[in-house]
Formats: structure tokens, C-alpha cells, sequence
């Protein structure tokens, strides 16, 4: 087929509505870089975008036999990763040391290795010309390369890490706002739509509260226990409850921690204090787990921390909209996303 003609953008004017191009570097059989005789509307082009590809190696993943297990003994696995190292080219050879002794150059097949010279051309590798040092396996050769000289050639190896270590996972509660807007009118008070959002006027998606897909800026997320909306220009407030004659102070309860009231049978679950609601000794913010709802007067146990109280008030939040959304938690089979609610 016809090769392709490639350029960059080297400039956005201010409304976002003209660009700037300009060349590349033009690759033999690979692709050129010829510019338009003059400015002029857009005509035909796409906007490349670098594309993670699916792998059948799992990486950091792997399937255990059963769905719950209570330890895993890694004193016998290996995890393989890919990394890039950056050195020249002397004499047609390509020499690198990695310097953490816990990895290791797998023997060359042709998914592993990649060389690529300084002008964007990718020299063709064979088991002849990968040769992995077998008294030193943290050192990798790369001998009669179709180039001779080159500097800053770039090579991603494929490696093995011998010695794996588990790592404990802990669940943190936190919090966050949406609070920019599609609408170029938002905002407080005369001549806006007075819903007290921030216009959004770098056009970032999924940072708006009408954008279908919000990002929640964390990744591997677990549960969201609650999603609140405003219905005037102050920020959304979760429900709270005031206790008396409590055994400890309520600022002893640990965030995501559930209790649950003795009479009414309600379940909730602690949420840490934001900006606009804190935490005090009697009073707490928090999120129900069921249907059921706090009376007035019944005693309220904590489960972890064991702090028990009485009912001597309550405030409803801001309109729950948590069933609107489903969650998607950022996890990947070859990265970590962020989080997002999907309308």
C-alpha cells in the first residue's frame, strides 16, 4: 500500500479552533513528511494514538486454582517485565548492563527485543545477533548491527525477575468532588445558570458532572459507597448522626467502619470528613448499607472500635444518586486504570 504522510501539531490558537503543523522525520518505506502548500480547512487526516496491544503473556497476572485462597508461597515464581534502555551504538554493537541483580535477560525470540536507532529505524534482530553474557545475565549484546555507529539508539528487552515478594494491599476511604461543567454559562450568581459548577473551559472528559463517564482519580478502586448531588451551588453533604452518653468519642471510630442500630436494624458505614462536614466527638459522617433507617433515642454500636452511643440526631445528605451509576474499578489485565461511574 501507499505509504503514509505524517506530521505534528506544533500549535493551538486560543479559541481551539486552528492548528499548527508541522514535519517529521520522514523514514524511508515507512513514512513521509510533506506538508500543505498553504493553510487552508482541514482536509483529509487522523489523529494517531499510541494503542496498547492485548499479549498472551499474563505479566503480572495469574490465574490461581481456587477463588479464595488465604496465602500464596512465591519462593518458586517469576515475573517477566519489559524495559527500555537507552546507550550507542560502537563499531555495529549494542551493550547494556542492567543494574538490579534481581533480573535477568531472557534468550531472544522476536517478541522480546526491539532496537531502535535515532532516526526511527528498527533494526532487524535474529538469535544471532542477541547474545545474552551466560556468566553475567544481567548483561545483554547486540553484535553486527546493520548500523556501525549510533547514539542514543533505544532497545526494550524482555526480563525475568527471580525473587518476588508479596506485598499487602490496604483499603483506604477516601473522597472526591465533581464540580466542573460542560456548560460555558455555569456558575454563582447574575448572567450564570447560578448552579455554583466551574466551567470547563480545557474540554477534559470525564471531569464534568454531565460526562457520561466521570473519573474518580484514584485507581484500583473497590466499592463507591455513595454518590451525592447538589441541588443548589453549595458543595453535596452525606448524611450524619449526633450520638449522646457515648462510651468513647467519636473521633475514635475508623473511617469505613460499619454499625448498626440495636432497634431499627439500619446499617452505615463511617465516611471521613471532608472540607465542609467534620468529624467531631459526637457526630459522624456517614453512608447507609441497606434500606433501614436510624430512629431517634435507639443505641448505635460500632463494630470495630466497639464505641456505643444513643440516636440525638440525624441529617439526611444531599439526593443519593449512587443507582445511576455502575462502577468501573480501573483494573486492567496489563495496567491500572483510573476508577470511573458510568452513567
Amino acid at each position: 500500500g501507499s505509504i503514509p504522510n505524517y506530521a505534528k501539531v506544533t500549535s493551538i490558537n486560543s479559541d481551539k479552533t486552528q492548528i499548527e503543523i508541522g514535519q517529521v522525520t520522514a523514514v524511508p518505506n515507512v513514512n513521509t513528511s510533506i506538508l500543505p502548500p498553504a493553510a487552508g480547512p482541514s482536509g483529509d487526516f487522523n489523529v494517531i494514538r499510541a494503542r496498547i496491544e492485548e499479549s498472551d503473556d499474563p505479566g503480572f497476572y495469574t490465574t490461581l486454582p481456587e477463588q479464595l485462597i488465604s496465602s500464596i508461597n512465591t519462593d518458586d515464581s517469576t515475573v517477566r517485565i519489559r524495559k527500555e534502555y537507552v546507550s550507542n551504538v560502537t563499531s555495529g554493537t549494542f551493550t547494556v548492563t542492567e543494574g538490579s541483580p534481581d533480573f535477568a535477560f531472557l534468550p531472544f525470540t522476536l517478541d522480546r527485543y526491539i532496537l531502535t536507532y535515532s532516526d526511527g529505524t528498527i533494526e532487524p534482530l535474529n538469535s544471532q545477533k542477541v547474545v545474552v553474557n551466560q556468566s553475567n545475565t544481567r548483561q545483554i549484546t547486540l553484535r553486527s548491527l546493520t548500523k556501525t555507529t549510533d547514539t542514543d539508539a533505544r532497545l526494550i528487552a524482555t526480563l525475568q525477575k527471580n525473587t518476588v515478594t508479596t506485598t499487602n494491599k490496604n483499603i483506604r476511604s477516601s473522597h472526591a468532588f465533581v464540580n466542573f461543567s460542560t456548560e460555558l454559562i455555569s456558575g454563582t450568581g447574575q448572567d450564570t445558570l447560578n448552579d455554583g459548577l466551574t466551567p470547563d473551559t480545557s474540554g477534559k472528559y470525564g471531569t464534568r458532572v454531565q460526562d457520561k463517564e466521570i473519573c474518580l482519580l484514584y485507581p484500583d478502586i473497590v466499592r463507591v459507597n455513595g454518590i451525592f448531588e447538589s441541588t443548589d451551588v453549595n458543595d453535596p453533604t452525606v448524611p450524619t448522626i449526633t450520638l449522646s452518653s457515648t462510651t468513647l468519642a467519636l473521633t475514635e471510630t475508623i473511617s469505613g467502619e460499619e454499625f448498626y442500630g440495636e432497634t431499627s436494624g439500619a446499617l452505615a458505614k463511617v465516611v471521613p470528613t471532608f472540607a465542609n462536614q467534620i468529624n467531631t466527638s459526637n457526630k459522624v459522617n456517614f453512608v447507609y448499607l441497606n434500606s433501614n433507617r436510624f430512629q431517634y433515642n435507639e443505641k448505635i454500636i460500632f463494630r470495630s472500635s466497639k464505641i456505643e452511643g444513643f440516636v440525638q440526631g440525624l441529617t439526611f445528605g444531599s439526593r443519593d444518586v449512587t443507582d445511576n451509576y455502575i462502577l468501573d474499578n480501573g483494573q486492567r489485565n496489563d495496567y491500572y486504570d483510573y476508577g470511573r461511574i458510568i452513567r
